[in-house]
């Protein structure tokens, strides 16, 4: 069970206690039933974020079984020692082509570059930066570990292929839109 599972279970299991305890005595003490609502509110508002990120990770794994690789393709689901920031990985028929897949649930991606020093930077649709360690973390690992490093984005609104200067690619659209680009039609 992942860490921020275990905290929110345990901030809501120990809200609830305090709320009890408070109602159930004679004399109800404001600060600790102050104290066990907000345990439980933050409980669930975690546990909450836990279950989107576990729902987002089975609706795509859902979509990348449904999706026809090509012959001797290899589909693996799960942490990797070498590459922990991904989710998914695939591996080419004679193992040469390595792609090591993070899901996120953004809407959509931009590329654009900085004014003076020209690097590449991601924005969203509206062009606010997007920020993640994630990203970062997933291109680090993939590059001493010898992995394509691909950020998939299933839930975008327009689907689309890009490769940054660090050699991330990525991909908008859903798994029909991941196979067009990570394993082309063989002929």
């Amino acid at each position: 069970m992942n860490i921020l599972t275990q905290v929110s279970l345990l901030l809501l299991a120990a809200g609830a206690a305090l709320v009890f305890l408070a109602r159930s005595a004679a004399e109800i003490p404001q600060t600790q039933l102050e104290i066990g609502w907000l345990a439980s509110i933050a409980g669930t508002v975690l546990a909450y974020i836990r279950f989107r990120k576990w729902a987002m990770r089975q609706y795509a794994r859902r979509a990348i079984r449904r999706t026809k690789f090509p012959p001797l393709w290899q589909v693996s689901f799960g942490p990797d020692p070498t590459v922990e920031s991904a989710d998914v990985f695939l591996t080419g028929p004679d193992g040469s082509v390595r792609y090591a897949v993070a899901i996120a649930r953004w809407k959509g991606v931009a590329v654009t570059r900085t004014l003076i020093t020209r690097q590449q930077k991601l924005v969203d649709q509206k062009g606010k930066r997007m920020r993640s360690g994630r990203i970062r973390d997933l291109t680090d690992q993939c590059a001493t570990a010898k992995w394509y490093p691909v950020l998939w984005l299933p839930t975008a609104r327009s689907a689309a292929a890009m490769v940054l200067d660090d050699g991330l690619l990525i991909i908008q659209g859903g798994a029909h839109e991941l196979r067009a680009a990570v394993a082309p039609r063989e002929s």
